[in-house]
């Protein structure tokens, strides 16, 4: 989640060598992307690194995770801003909710969404490990959304949620 890539030397090696950059990203409003992702490059700046990098030919992955639950209109807006700078792939994963109350991100998440855990437990969220993850029927509509967006621009979509993996037609993680 930096610009730092896009100046010289980096810049530089990154186009003489075999890279592929991945820019990550929490896939949702440009409000919520503001509390959630404090201290980094804006949305906006990470987009014109994506710009400058495929203009150098260098290939670049956008990585939207977490993706928040409702908010994946959002994400569509995204993905074509993110196909218009220059992205060849895109991948996506829905929030794992972390269920350790004195976490930051715990923290930091009750603070931001405050009903997000009630939300995920109407949604029938499970406790795998020390996360609450939704079912793969809440997130297939809005992933399968997301996939359709990318590849009608042409980009490549890699499924990154554990249970759509399989979906993917490459072997790699996020199907990159």
């Amino acid at each position: 989640k930096s610009t730092l890539l896009c100046e010289e030397p980096y810049l530089s090696i990154l186009a003489t060598g075999n890279f592929l950059v991945r820019i990550s990203s929490t896939g949702g409003s440009s409000d919520t992307r503001a509390k959630i992702e404090r201290g980094i490059p804006s949305w906006e700046k990470r987009l014109w690194a994506a710009e400058k990098l495929a203009s150098r030919n260098i290939p670049v992955s956008m990585r939207l995770q977490p993706i928040l639950l409702g908010e994946e209109s959002y994400v569509c807006a995204m993905i074509c801003s993110a196909n218009s700078a220059g992205v060849r792939h895109v991948s996506a994963e829905y929030l794992k909710l972390p269920i350790e109350k004195a976490s930051q991100q715990s923290i930091l998440l009750s603070d931001i969404l405050p009903n997000i855990t009630k939300m995920y437990q109407s949604q029938n969220a499970r406790q795998v490990g020390r996360e609450l993850v939704l079912p793969a029927s809440v997130k297939a509509p809005g992933l399968f959304q997301l996939r359709y967006e990318a590849t009608r621009r042409g980009m490549i979509f890699g499924f990154a949620d554990n249970e759509f993996l399989h979906l993917n037609p490459f072997r790699s993680c996020c199907n990159a």
